[in-house]
């Protein structure tokens, strides 16, 4: 509403409470102005409000094609979660230092290395904690080495009844850039793929408030390996920028509560050096990459 029809809205409220008030007394008639004005006063705040508003409303940040998956947000009601995300209990394993992968190895080693979409749990293995499995239904989006296919069944060490190193389960939409091998057993075997180092070359991606796509180890040794082993690469490492870190755990807590809990921890206690790593279960800083320069280093390696 402009200023023109603020004012003639006003004129219409006045003339037409003095034509209802014409054979009344004047205080009567002086309360009708006082209303008329009460009146234009509100829609004119009101008008001032909206126009406020409408300036300060944001257009949602527009990705770029290729990263459109990212904005893929809904977590739909008859969506199939984990039965406990965070596990009843935990299952602690240590990893050894053959298990240690830097991005090289990750793709070398790998049978597919892509980028998906986790959507409906499954089911999990039972038994002993050793043991445990989660299968999760995954919608491929990015592929940088094997065939797929669009859909694939991601299987992640631990379940419901006990986590492997305390890390939450994967939840519907988290988006993942994963190397995977084959997982030859059980009832998905002809689609299902199981994380390479078993949870090391695992990364999340987040989007900032401005549309850019970013990746979060949440181990921190995909990372820590790269940058030791492979400084050549000269990935840019953003985790010191903490309102764009806040920034990506808003982003992740759409879907999962859990990995933005597990990667705050990451934040708070961290280690250095391997020695103390492999002494500790609380993994090296999560590092946070730019998603376009991973995805053209991988893209590379075609």
């Amino acid at each position: 509403m402009n200023s023109r029809d603020i004012i003639s809205s006003m004129s219409f409220i006045d003339t037409e409470l003095l034509e209802r008030s014409e054979n009344r007394v004047p205080k009567r008639r002086r309360a009708y102005r006082i209303a008329a004005a009460a009146a234009a006063l509100l829609l004119i705040f009101g008008a001032a409000f909206g126009v406020a508003k409408a300036a300060g409303a944001k257009e949602p940040a527009k990705l770029p094609e290729k990263y459109a998956f990212m904005a893929d947000t809904e977590v739909p009601k008859d969506a199939v979660l984990p039965p406990s995300q965070m596990g009843n209990e935990t299952a602690v394993f240590m990893p050894g230092h053959d298990d240690l992968y830097n991005i090289k190895r990750t793709y070398e080693e790998s049978d597919v290395v892509c980028v998906v979409t986790i959507r409906d749990w499954l089911g999990e293995t039972e038994g002993d904690l050793v043991a445990l499995n989660t299968f999760y239904e995954a919608k491929v989006e990015r592929v940088y080495k094997g065939d797929p296919g669009d859909s694939i069944v991601v299987v992640q060490a631990g379940s419901s009844d006990g986590l492997f190193n305390n890390k939450p389960l994967f939840t519907y939409g988290d988006k993942l850039l994963l190397g995977l091998v084959r997982y030859p057993k059980g009832p998905y075997a002809n689609n299902a793929y199981s994380i390479l180092g078993v949870e090391l070359s695992v990364a999340y991606l987040a989007t900032d408030n401005d549309g850019t796509v970013y990746v979060l180890d949440e181990v921190g040794e995909f990372s820590y390996w790269t940058e030791v082993e492979c400084p050549e690469l000269h990935f840019t490492n953003y985790a010191d920028d903490q309102a764009l870190v806040e920034e990506l755990y808003k982003d992740l807590a759409k879907y999962d509560t859990g990995i933005v809990w597990a990667l705050k921890g990451h934040w708070d206690g961290y280690y250095s050096d391997k020695e103390s790593y492999l002494l500790n279960t609380a993994g090296f800083r999560p590092h946070v990459y730019s998603f376009e320069e991973l995805d053209a280093f991988f893209a590379g390696m075609e």
